[in-house]
Protein backbone atom coordinates (compact mmCIF):
# COMPACT_ATOMS: atom_id res chain seq x y z
CA UNK A 1 0.00 0.00 0.00
CA UNK A 2 3.14 2.27 -0.16
CA UNK A 3 2.77 3.85 -3.02
CA UNK A 4 -1.01 5.31 -2.03
CA UNK A 5 0.36 6.52 0.98
CA UNK A 6 2.72 8.65 -0.41
CA UNK A 7 2.38 12.21 -0.70
CA UNK A 8 2.66 12.44 -4.63
CA UNK A 9 0.16 10.06 -5.41
CA UNK A 10 -2.73 11.46 -6.78
CA UNK A 11 -5.97 10.27 -5.31
CA UNK A 12 -8.47 12.65 -7.38
CA UNK A 13 -7.32 10.76 -10.24
CA UNK A 14 -7.70 7.55 -8.57
CA UNK A 15 -11.24 8.48 -7.89
CA UNK A 16 -11.69 9.54 -11.45
CA UNK A 17 -10.56 7.25 -13.26
CA UNK A 18 -11.28 3.92 -11.62
CA UNK A 19 -14.35 1.63 -12.64
CA UNK A 20 -17.65 2.45 -11.12
CA UNK A 21 -19.09 -0.49 -8.78
CA UNK A 22 -22.63 -1.80 -10.62
CA UNK A 23 -25.71 -1.75 -9.01
CA UNK A 24 -26.23 -5.45 -9.42
CA UNK A 25 -22.89 -5.98 -7.14
CA UNK A 26 -24.89 -3.84 -4.34
CA UNK A 27 -28.03 -5.89 -4.76
CA UNK A 28 -26.52 -9.25 -4.39
CA UNK A 29 -24.79 -7.92 -0.93
CA UNK A 30 -28.16 -6.62 0.40
CA UNK A 31 -29.82 -9.99 -0.87
CA UNK A 32 -27.21 -12.15 0.96
CA UNK A 33 -27.25 -9.93 3.96
CA UNK A 34 -31.45 -9.82 4.40
CA UNK A 35 -31.21 -13.64 3.64
CA UNK A 36 -29.56 -13.98 7.49
CA UNK A 37 -32.44 -15.09 9.89
CA UNK A 38 -31.10 -12.02 12.43
CA UNK A 39 -30.40 -9.00 9.48
CA UNK A 40 -30.04 -5.74 11.43
CA UNK A 41 -29.57 -2.97 9.24
CA UNK A 42 -28.34 -0.26 12.29
CA UNK A 43 -24.29 0.06 11.24
CA UNK A 44 -21.68 -1.27 8.30
CA UNK A 45 -18.06 -0.45 8.34
CA UNK A 46 -16.10 0.02 4.80
CA UNK A 47 -12.40 -1.41 5.23
CA UNK A 48 -9.63 0.43 2.98
CA UNK A 49 -11.97 2.53 1.88
CA UNK A 50 -10.11 4.72 -0.22
CA UNK A 51 -11.90 7.41 -1.57
CA UNK A 52 -15.09 6.27 -0.01
CA UNK A 53 -16.82 5.02 -3.12
CA UNK A 54 -18.65 2.15 -1.89
CA UNK A 55 -18.94 3.47 1.46
CA UNK A 56 -21.08 5.73 0.22
CA UNK A 57 -23.51 2.76 -1.41
CA UNK A 58 -23.76 1.19 2.36
CA UNK A 59 -25.57 4.36 3.40
CA UNK A 60 -28.78 3.25 1.13
CA UNK A 61 -29.38 0.29 3.30
CA UNK A 62 -27.46 0.91 6.28
CA UNK A 63 -28.67 3.83 9.18
CA UNK A 64 -24.33 4.40 9.21
CA UNK A 65 -21.94 3.52 7.30
CA UNK A 66 -18.19 3.92 8.80
CA UNK A 67 -14.94 4.20 6.27
CA UNK A 68 -11.79 3.07 7.34
CA UNK A 69 -8.28 3.31 5.39
CA UNK A 70 -4.67 3.79 6.73
CA UNK A 71 -3.65 6.64 3.86
CA UNK A 72 -4.64 10.35 5.27
CA UNK A 73 -4.76 11.39 2.03
CA UNK A 74 -7.41 8.66 1.32
CA UNK A 75 -9.48 9.73 3.93
CA UNK A 76 -9.25 13.81 2.95
CA UNK A 77 -10.27 12.80 -0.46
CA UNK A 78 -13.65 10.70 1.03
CA UNK A 79 -14.36 13.77 2.91
CA UNK A 80 -14.22 16.07 0.38
CA UNK A 81 -16.14 14.25 -2.26
CA UNK A 82 -19.00 13.37 0.51
CA UNK A 83 -18.63 17.14 1.63
CA UNK A 84 -21.79 18.74 0.16
CA UNK A 85 -23.79 14.84 0.40
CA UNK A 86 -26.83 14.83 2.88
CA UNK A 87 -25.60 12.07 4.54
CA UNK A 88 -22.56 13.91 5.80
CA UNK A 89 -24.36 17.00 6.61
CA UNK A 90 -27.78 16.22 7.52
CA UNK A 91 -29.85 18.81 8.85
CA UNK A 92 -30.16 17.34 12.52
CA UNK A 93 -26.71 16.75 12.61
CA UNK A 94 -26.73 12.92 12.77
CA UNK A 95 -23.95 11.69 10.69
CA UNK A 96 -25.07 9.06 8.45
CA UNK A 97 -21.14 8.50 7.05
CA UNK A 98 -17.83 9.51 8.52
CA UNK A 99 -14.14 8.50 7.92
CA UNK A 100 -11.35 6.97 10.26
CA UNK A 101 -7.81 7.30 9.25
CA UNK A 102 -7.04 3.60 10.30
CA UNK A 103 -6.04 0.28 9.40
CA UNK A 104 -8.55 -2.55 8.99
CA UNK A 105 -7.24 -5.00 11.38
CA UNK A 106 -7.36 -1.88 14.55
CA UNK A 107 -10.73 -0.68 15.11
CA UNK A 108 -10.64 0.21 18.19
CA UNK A 109 -13.06 2.47 17.74
CA UNK A 110 -15.84 -0.09 17.46
CA UNK A 111 -17.22 -1.67 20.48
CA UNK A 112 -17.63 -5.70 21.04
CA UNK A 113 -20.58 -7.21 18.41
CA UNK A 114 -21.57 -3.06 17.31
CA UNK A 115 -21.33 -3.70 13.86
CA UNK A 116 -23.54 -5.57 11.16
CA UNK A 117 -22.12 -5.34 7.89
CA UNK A 118 -18.20 -5.40 6.73
CA UNK A 119 -17.34 -4.35 3.49
CA UNK A 120 -14.00 -4.17 1.64
CA UNK A 121 -13.37 -3.79 -2.27
CA UNK A 122 -9.98 -3.46 -3.71
CA UNK A 123 -8.31 -3.21 -0.74
CA UNK A 124 -8.61 -7.13 0.28
CA UNK A 125 -4.92 -7.82 -1.25
CA UNK A 126 -3.46 -5.78 1.73
CA UNK A 127 -4.94 -7.14 4.72
CA UNK A 128 -2.97 -8.79 7.66
CA UNK A 129 -5.67 -12.22 7.68
CA UNK A 130 -4.76 -13.65 10.53
CA UNK A 131 -5.69 -10.51 12.41
CA UNK A 132 -8.29 -9.42 10.30
CA UNK A 133 -10.77 -12.08 11.16
CA UNK A 134 -10.02 -11.79 14.97
CA UNK A 135 -11.15 -8.04 15.04
CA UNK A 136 -14.03 -9.06 12.59
CA UNK A 137 -15.23 -11.54 14.66
CA UNK A 138 -14.91 -9.25 17.87
CA UNK A 139 -17.29 -6.01 16.05
CA UNK A 140 -19.48 -7.94 14.29
CA UNK A 141 -22.74 -9.29 15.57
CA UNK A 142 -23.91 -12.73 15.51
CA UNK A 143 -25.68 -13.19 12.15
CA UNK A 144 -23.44 -10.27 10.65
CA UNK A 145 -22.13 -10.46 7.40
CA UNK A 146 -19.06 -9.53 5.28
CA UNK A 147 -18.53 -9.32 1.82
CA UNK A 148 -14.96 -8.82 0.05
CA UNK A 149 -14.64 -8.21 -3.01
CA UNK A 150 -11.68 -7.45 -5.93
CA UNK A 151 -11.46 -6.94 -9.99
CA UNK A 152 -7.93 -8.45 -11.54
CA UNK A 153 -6.00 -7.46 -14.59
CA UNK A 154 -8.49 -5.86 -17.97
CA UNK A 155 -9.94 -7.66 -20.81
CA UNK A 156 -11.11 -5.17 -23.92
CA UNK A 157 -14.26 -6.57 -25.29
CA UNK A 158 -14.07 -7.91 -29.05
CA UNK A 159 -10.31 -8.20 -28.62
CA UNK A 160 -9.35 -10.86 -27.03
CA UNK A 161 -5.90 -11.14 -29.04
CA UNK A 162 -4.72 -8.16 -27.08
CA UNK A 163 -4.75 -10.05 -23.48
CA UNK A 164 -1.31 -11.34 -24.09
CA UNK A 165 0.33 -7.70 -24.66
CA UNK A 166 -1.93 -6.46 -21.65
CA UNK A 167 -0.72 -9.51 -19.34
CA UNK A 168 3.15 -9.25 -20.78
CA UNK A 169 2.78 -5.23 -19.59
CA UNK A 170 1.14 -6.08 -15.50
CA UNK A 171 2.29 -9.24 -15.08
CA UNK A 172 5.77 -10.24 -17.41
CA UNK A 173 6.23 -13.19 -19.21
CA UNK A 174 5.52 -15.46 -16.23
CA UNK A 175 2.08 -14.79 -15.09
CA UNK A 176 1.55 -16.81 -11.40
CA UNK A 177 -1.68 -18.89 -11.33
CA UNK A 178 -3.80 -18.28 -8.47
CA UNK A 179 -2.52 -20.14 -5.26
CA UNK A 180 -4.77 -21.91 -2.22
CA UNK A 181 -5.04 -19.78 0.95
CA UNK A 182 -3.67 -20.45 4.20
CA UNK A 183 -5.39 -22.17 6.50
CA UNK A 184 -5.17 -19.93 10.02
CA UNK A 185 -6.25 -22.82 12.17
CA UNK A 186 -2.71 -23.70 11.13
CA UNK A 187 -1.53 -20.92 12.51
CA UNK A 188 0.41 -20.22 15.99
CA UNK A 189 -2.42 -18.01 18.25
CA UNK A 190 0.86 -15.27 19.01
CA UNK A 191 0.02 -13.77 15.51
CA UNK A 192 -2.84 -11.96 17.07
CA UNK A 193 -0.71 -10.28 19.44
CA UNK A 194 2.33 -9.41 16.89
CA UNK A 195 3.32 -5.92 16.21
CA UNK A 196 1.40 -4.72 12.71
CA UNK A 197 3.63 -4.72 9.60
CA UNK A 198 1.59 -5.55 6.88
CA UNK A 199 4.89 -7.55 5.93
CA UNK A 200 4.11 -9.63 2.90
CA UNK A 201 4.98 -12.72 5.25
CA UNK A 202 2.07 -12.38 7.64
CA UNK A 203 -0.58 -11.04 4.69
CA UNK A 204 -0.92 -14.08 3.03
CA UNK A 205 2.19 -15.79 2.09
CA UNK A 206 5.71 -15.26 0.67
CA UNK A 207 6.30 -14.86 -3.03
CA UNK A 208 9.91 -15.07 -5.22
CA UNK A 209 11.00 -12.23 -6.52
CA UNK A 210 9.86 -10.92 -10.01
CA UNK A 211 12.92 -10.16 -12.12
CA UNK A 212 12.24 -6.84 -14.46
CA UNK A 213 11.95 -7.13 -18.16
CA UNK A 214 11.55 -4.76 -20.69
CA UNK A 215 8.33 -3.40 -20.90
CA UNK A 216 6.13 -4.92 -18.08
CA UNK A 217 5.13 -3.17 -14.74
CA UNK A 218 5.43 -7.17 -13.22
CA UNK A 219 8.37 -6.68 -11.22
CA UNK A 220 6.74 -3.03 -9.95
CA UNK A 221 3.73 -4.31 -7.67
CA UNK A 222 3.85 -4.71 -3.80
CA UNK A 223 3.77 -8.47 -3.63
CA UNK A 224 1.71 -11.07 -2.89
CA UNK A 225 -0.87 -8.52 -3.14
CA UNK A 226 -1.09 -7.93 -6.85
CA UNK A 227 -0.86 -11.64 -6.95
CA UNK A 228 -4.02 -12.00 -5.15
CA UNK A 229 -6.34 -9.79 -6.99
CA UNK A 230 -5.28 -11.32 -10.25
CA UNK A 231 -5.59 -14.73 -8.91
CA UNK A 232 -9.61 -13.90 -8.62
CA UNK A 233 -9.07 -13.74 -4.66
CA UNK A 234 -8.90 -17.24 -4.23
CA UNK A 235 -5.91 -16.86 -1.57
CA UNK A 236 -8.05 -14.84 0.67
CA UNK A 237 -7.90 -17.42 3.96
CA UNK A 238 -11.44 -18.05 4.95
CA UNK A 239 -11.72 -17.18 8.72
CA UNK A 240 -10.86 -19.61 11.44
CA UNK A 241 -12.99 -21.87 13.44
CA UNK A 242 -12.54 -20.30 16.30
CA UNK A 243 -14.51 -16.73 14.73
CA UNK A 244 -17.65 -18.74 14.54
CA UNK A 245 -18.65 -17.93 11.22
CA UNK A 246 -20.94 -20.72 8.81
CA UNK A 247 -19.03 -21.47 6.02
CA UNK A 248 -21.72 -23.54 4.58
CA UNK A 249 -23.73 -20.20 3.95
CA UNK A 250 -20.51 -18.21 2.38
CA UNK A 251 -20.43 -18.30 -1.32
CA UNK A 252 -17.87 -17.33 -3.90
CA UNK A 253 -19.22 -15.26 -7.05
CA UNK A 254 -17.39 -15.14 -10.23
CA UNK A 255 -18.35 -11.90 -12.44
CA UNK A 256 -16.14 -13.16 -14.76
CA UNK A 257 -18.07 -14.54 -17.63
CA UNK A 258 -15.47 -16.87 -19.85
CA UNK A 259 -12.95 -14.49 -19.18
CA UNK A 260 -11.19 -16.59 -16.02
CA UNK A 261 -12.12 -19.74 -16.51
CA UNK A 262 -8.90 -20.79 -14.63
CA UNK A 263 -10.09 -18.96 -11.64
CA UNK A 264 -13.26 -21.00 -11.83
CA UNK A 265 -11.75 -24.18 -11.75
CA UNK A 266 -8.99 -23.07 -9.30
CA UNK A 267 -11.93 -22.46 -6.38
CA UNK A 268 -13.77 -25.73 -7.65
CA UNK A 269 -10.55 -27.59 -6.79
CA UNK A 270 -10.34 -26.11 -3.62
CA UNK A 271 -13.73 -26.45 -2.38
CA UNK A 272 -14.09 -29.77 -3.32
CA UNK A 273 -11.46 -30.99 -1.17
CA UNK A 274 -12.92 -29.36 1.94
CA UNK A 275 -15.34 -31.48 4.50
CA UNK A 276 -18.65 -31.58 4.42
CA UNK A 277 -19.87 -27.86 6.28
CA UNK A 278 -17.13 -25.85 5.29
CA UNK A 279 -17.51 -25.57 1.67
CA UNK A 280 -18.80 -22.76 0.39
CA UNK A 281 -21.56 -22.49 -2.67
CA UNK A 282 -19.49 -21.23 -5.73
CA UNK A 283 -21.58 -18.93 -7.85
CA UNK A 284 -20.38 -17.77 -12.18
CA UNK A 285 -21.99 -14.69 -13.74
CA UNK A 286 -21.48 -12.37 -16.42
CA UNK A 287 -18.81 -9.47 -16.03
CA UNK A 288 -20.97 -6.48 -14.69
CA UNK A 289 -17.91 -4.28 -13.99
CA UNK A 290 -16.91 -2.73 -17.45
CA UNK A 291 -16.48 0.61 -18.72
CA UNK A 292 -16.28 2.53 -21.96
CA UNK A 293 -12.72 4.53 -22.48
CA UNK A 294 -11.32 6.39 -25.39
CA UNK A 295 -7.80 5.55 -25.49
CA UNK A 296 -6.97 8.79 -23.78
CA UNK A 297 -9.27 7.43 -20.86
CA UNK A 298 -7.85 4.32 -20.69
CA UNK A 299 -3.96 5.80 -20.13
CA UNK A 300 -5.53 8.33 -17.47
CA UNK A 301 -6.81 4.99 -15.84
CA UNK A 302 -3.41 3.24 -16.05
CA UNK A 303 -1.52 6.09 -14.74
CA UNK A 304 -3.25 5.46 -11.34
CA UNK A 305 -1.75 1.72 -10.93
CA UNK A 306 0.68 1.85 -8.17
CA UNK A 307 3.24 -0.17 -10.17
CA UNK A 308 3.54 1.87 -12.87
CA UNK A 309 4.20 5.09 -10.02
CA UNK A 310 6.76 2.54 -8.89
CA UNK A 311 8.41 2.26 -11.94
CA UNK A 312 8.70 5.92 -13.27
CA UNK A 313 9.97 6.73 -9.91
CA UNK A 314 12.77 4.11 -10.77
CA UNK A 315 13.38 5.12 -14.06
CA UNK A 316 12.75 9.49 -14.03
CA UNK A 317 14.70 8.65 -17.94
CA UNK A 318 11.23 7.74 -19.23
CA UNK A 319 9.93 11.10 -19.47
CA UNK A 320 12.68 11.48 -21.90
CA UNK A 321 12.13 8.68 -24.14
CA UNK A 322 10.97 10.21 -27.94
CA UNK A 323 8.82 6.79 -27.86
CA UNK A 324 6.99 7.61 -24.81
CA UNK A 325 7.41 6.27 -21.67
CA UNK A 326 6.37 2.76 -20.62
CA UNK A 327 2.62 3.00 -20.47
CA UNK A 328 2.51 5.02 -24.08
CA UNK A 329 4.65 2.38 -25.25
CA UNK A 330 1.90 0.17 -24.26
CA UNK A 331 -0.80 1.39 -25.57
CA UNK A 332 1.08 1.59 -29.20
CA UNK A 333 1.72 -2.01 -28.89
CA UNK A 334 -2.20 -2.50 -28.68
CA UNK A 335 -3.19 -0.46 -31.52
CA UNK A 336 -0.27 -1.81 -34.15
CA UNK A 337 -1.68 -5.16 -32.80
CA UNK A 338 -5.27 -4.04 -34.11
CA UNK A 339 -3.98 -2.74 -37.13
CA UNK A 340 -1.50 -6.22 -38.29
CA UNK A 341 -4.68 -7.89 -38.06
CA UNK A 342 -6.30 -5.41 -40.57
CA UNK A 343 -9.09 -3.70 -38.28
CA UNK A 344 -9.54 -0.36 -37.79
CA UNK A 345 -8.23 1.09 -34.46
CA UNK A 346 -11.91 2.14 -32.57
CA UNK A 347 -12.35 5.31 -31.37
CA UNK A 348 -12.98 4.23 -27.76
CA UNK A 349 -12.86 0.19 -25.79
CA UNK A 350 -15.58 -1.66 -23.88
CA UNK A 351 -12.83 -2.25 -20.95
CA UNK A 352 -13.88 -5.31 -18.40
CA UNK A 353 -12.54 -6.88 -15.31
CA UNK A 354 -13.26 -10.02 -13.74
CA UNK A 355 -14.83 -9.83 -10.48
CA UNK A 356 -14.90 -11.91 -7.45
CA UNK A 357 -16.97 -11.60 -4.78
CA UNK A 358 -16.28 -13.48 -1.35
CA UNK A 359 -19.87 -13.58 0.78
CA UNK A 360 -19.56 -14.87 4.69
CA UNK A 361 -22.10 -14.64 7.66
CA UNK A 362 -21.30 -14.76 10.85
CA UNK A 363 -23.27 -17.89 12.94
CA UNK A 364 -26.13 -16.53 15.45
Amino acid sequence: MAAFAKGAYDAAAYNAFRPVYPPKLFDKLWSFHRSGRNARWTRAVDLGCGTGQATLKLTTQFEHAIGVDPSPKMIQQANELISSSPFHNPPNGNRRIVFENAPAEKLAFLQDESVDFVSAAQAVHWFDYARLWREINRVLRPGGSVAFWGYSELRIRHFPYLTPIITYYSQGSSPRQPQPPSNLDLQPDILANEPLTHAASSRTGTMARVEPEPDSLGAYWEQPGRSILDGGLLSIPNPPSSAHFDLSASQVVLYSGSLRPDVFQAFTDYENRQIEGKKREIVQEDVVLEKEMTWELLERYCRTWSSLATYLEQHPDEKERRDGDILQRFLKRMKDEIVSRGEAVPESLTVEWPMTLLLYRKGD
